[in-house]
């Protein structure tokens, strides 16, 4: 009988340490979700800051839809450097 109890009593602890590794492993994957949308939202409020920013420091470029910056910050012709 001691035999048969110390088997149960391992398989009941493998068990629960298997449980263990597989809650630890689902944390992880969801922290590492958060952390990829943290990232993407961290770059989204980087660009959303530099526009606001820079706004009115930066012209339409009249070859495409980017922005560019203008030859001399103050200058009262609005041009860019292409």
């Amino acid at each position: 009988m001691l035999a048969e109890d110390k088997s149960r009593m391992a398989m009941m602890e493998a068990a629960k340490l298997a449980e263990d590794l597989r809650m630890e492993q689902d944390n992880t994957q969801r922290y590492e979700q958060e952390r990829k949308m943290l990232e993407s939202q961290v770059k989204d409020l980087q660009v959303r800051l530099f526009h606001c920013l820079f706004q009115f420091c930066f012209w339409p470029c009249k070859y495409d839809t980017t922005y560019c910056p203008p030859k001399a910050i103050g200058s009262n012709f609005p041009s860019c450097y292409c």
